[in-house]
């Protein structure tokens, strides 16, 4: 059994290998480190708060309760935010 998972972990280092894999990431001391190749994201930082806020604009709308229009008022804050974070990193763009 030990032979065959080698052998299938060899397998698939040997397929990520020659497809060319473009980017990897580890942790190494609390610093980042990028493989060589790799193409870095333009502001991972917005990119993941624009995700986030996203997702929390969703789980706003798909509430059960209004509380008494304050679900809907921080959605609405919530787009808001979207909207912004949409702007800045378009503003780098420009």
């Amino acid at each position: 059994m030990k032979i065959k998972t080698i052998a299938a972990f060899g397998v698939v280092l040997s397929i990520a290998a020659v497809g060319g894999i473009t980017a990897a990431s580890a942790q190494v001391g609390g610093q980042g480190v990028v493989a060589v190749g790799a193409k870095m994201e333009r502001h991972p930082e917005l990119r993941r708060a624009l995700r986030t806020l996203t997702m929390t604009k969703n789980s706003l709308q798909n509430a059960a309760r209004d509380f008494d229009g304050h679900r809907a008022k921080a959605a609405q804050l919530v787009q808001e935010a979207i909207e912004e974070v949409k702007l800045a990193i378009k503003s780098d763009r420009d």
